[in-house]
Order: structure tokens, then sequence, then C-alpha cells
């Protein structure tokens, strides 16, 4: 497949989630994508060699069903139409980098090495593994192990005695099924809870509301909390800050939703 370097959003999202499911199954055909697409496999055949474009039709449902966030969905469209100045324009969600669940497994599901890409951009970081080490409360051993991981990754590298980020955004896959992303899932849930009370109250904030929904509209309430996130994470991260916060969203159902005895 000619992967173009200056390839259209919409091109390159299509691509990344085809080979981002080939990698976690090698038997995942193209026919199977462009089923849970709900297009013509010779179509979309067609369209990640670069040969086509998708149809206007279809292109707003191939964004929903990639579960992209608001921004990126608006991208996906404009970029399909042209090669428009708006898919040239350096943009946040263009440029994050993908991590891959397999390749990246550690990093994705060991918080220490969010943490630490987190505390290179801060303003008083010292790239030495006794200073991460005491910034995080873990030992000294590890803090070399998490920066030895984020080095092979090429996610950081040396210049001279610093360390500086290789890339400015990284995201993962949001729905895909992974080992790494639940491992992850677990350790923000117990860390907020160890942080009721070893956290004084005025350095978090951890709140909930309970509610009723319809699980038709859950795909557009999931893309509004990834949009908040988005613009969450670029105002509070306008300036270089001093500490290392994580957020962290749940929505998950206290009803037992598809029980033998819901027909009851």
């Amino acid at each position: 497949m000619d992967q173009q370097l200056n390839q259209p959003y919409y091109l390159k999202k299509l691509r990344d989630e085809f080979e981002a499911r080939t990698a976690r199954r090698p038997d995942y055909s193209l026919r199977a994508y462009a089923n849970f697409l709900e297009v013509e496999a010779p179509s979309l055949s067609g369209v990640l060699k670069g040969a086509r474009r998708l149809a206007k039709s279809k292109v707003a449902k191939v964004a929903d069903k990639l579960n992209l966030s608001p921004e990126e969905k608006d991208l996906f469209i404009k970029s399909n139409r042209s090669d428009s100045e708006v898919t040239k324009q350096p943009s946040a969600v263009v440029n994050r980098y993908q991590l891959d669940s397999e390749t990246h497994f550690r990093i994705i599901a060991e918080w220490e090495h969010y943490a630490i890409l987190s505390l290179v951009e801060t303003v008083d970081f010292k790239p030495h593994s006794k200073w991460i080490a005491e910034r995080l409360g873990i030992s000294d051993l590890r803090a070399k192990i998490c920066v030895e991981n984020l080095l092979v990754a090429g996610l950081i590298s040396t210049q001279g005695e610093s360390i500086v980020l290789t890339h400015q955004g990284l995201q993962t896959t949001e729905d895909a099924p992974s080992k790494a992303l639940q491992r992850a899932r677990k350790q923000d849930l117990e860390m907020a809870l160890n942080s009721i009370d070893e956290i004084s109250v005025d350095l978090r904030d951890l709140s909930s509301c309970t509610m009723t929904l319809n699980t038709e509209d859950l795909q557009e309430l999931k893309m509004m909390i990834r949009d908040f996130r988005n613009r969450f994470m670029t105002q509070a991260e306008m300036k270089k800050g001093k500490e290392i916060y994580k957020l962290a969203v749940q929505l998950f159902p206290l009803t037992k939703i598809g029980s033998p005895n819901e027909s009851i």
C-alpha cells in the first residue's frame, strides 16, 4: 500500500485503523473492514490505495464508525472533499502519534510512562532518574526502567544531558478491545480511589452524577466526553506546568443491560 507522507487526513485515519486491526488479527480482511464501515469492499480498496475518495453519502457515517471526536470528524469530512488548506495546516489532532496496543503495551498499560512524558514538559524538569523518582514517588530503578522503555519506543530522545519528546501528542485507540488499555483503566481507578485518602481535597476534584440515557445515544455522548477532554487539555497546557495531573472520566451503566430478566 502506497503510504504517502502528505496523505489526506481521512486516508490516514482509514489506513491507521485498518493496520491496527490487522496487527491484532493477522487474518483480518479488507472485506471485514468494509463490512464494519458499511461500504463496498471494492470501493474501500480504491480509497485505501489513494485512487478514489469516500462517497459523500458515506463519509459522515464512516467517521462515526471510526469513533472520531467532533473535531476529528469535521477534519475527516473536510479532507475527503479536497486537498485544501485545512488538511495541510498543523493540527493538534493530525499531529498526534498513535500508540499501538501491541508495540507499546507496557507504555500504555503502566502509568509511569505517561507521567514521565508529561514531566519532561514541566518548567523545572531535570533529566535524572533520581529526580523523576522523587517527583513521582517511585523507586530510582523503576524510573530508569521506564525512561529506557520510552527511549527504545522512540517516544523520547537524548540531546546531550537533556531528554526531549520526539512527539508532541500521543493517543491510543478509544473503543478497540485492548489488554493494555484495560490494565491502564484499572490503574486509573485505583489511583483515583487512593487519592481520596492521600490527597487534600483542595488539590483534587472527584465527582459523579447519575442519570438516565438511551444506549442509542451513547456514541454521541461519548464523543462529547472526548471533545471535552481535548478542550480541557488544550486549556491546561497553554503554559508549562509544575505538577502532573491525571483527568479520568468514567461513564458506565448501573443497570444490567441485556440481562435475562429485563423483559419481565
